[in-house]
């Protein structure tokens, strides 16, 4: 199945985070945040849905990373990148599993390891937010969100 661009956002001002909903009808989408500075030294993170995007799922075990010893860590982003900074960062994430009714993994593809992360909700998920993991504003970038 090909991947079709779903929706985007370009940055004209600063926004604490970029919402995108509507995403039911999606087996898999895939989040490519390109070149994206902020204001407060960070990770740029996902967070997904279950509600179309009234809240976003933030609990401390809402994100399982499983490392390369098979030990998972507990998390209430799904950060997209190894390093807190301000400076222009890019990543791509891809969600398997996005709309049924069972676990979901996460694969951060920009990272040397390949980082699974799991959803560890039964729910079907239907919207994404992109953010800074220690708050403060998007003040540039892309963000692209394909789905099949």
């Amino acid at each position: 199945m090909i991947w079709a661009l779903v929706n985007s956002w370009v940055y004209s001002t600063p926004v604490a985070q970029v919402d995108f909903t509507g995403l039911a009808g999606y087996t898999d989408v895939r989040v490519l945040i390109r070149g994206m500075t902020v204001s407060v030294s960070g990770q740029r993170a996902v967070r997904v849905s279950t509600d179309n995007g009234s809240t976003f799922l933030s609990a401390s075990t809402d994100y399982l990373f499983v490392g390369s010893d098979g030990v998972e860590t507990a998390s209430t982003t799904l950060n997209v990148h190894a390093t807190a900074s301000a400076a222009a960062r890019s990543a791509a994430v891809e969600i398997c599993g996005f709309n049924l009714t069972s676990l979901k993994v996460a694969q951060i593809l920009n990272r040397i390891d390949i980082r699974a992360v799991i959803i560890p909700t039964t729910s079907a998920l239907n919207a994404v937010r992109v953010l800074n993991s220690a708050g403060g504003n998007l003040t540039a970038g892309n963000i692209y969100v394909f789905a099949r």
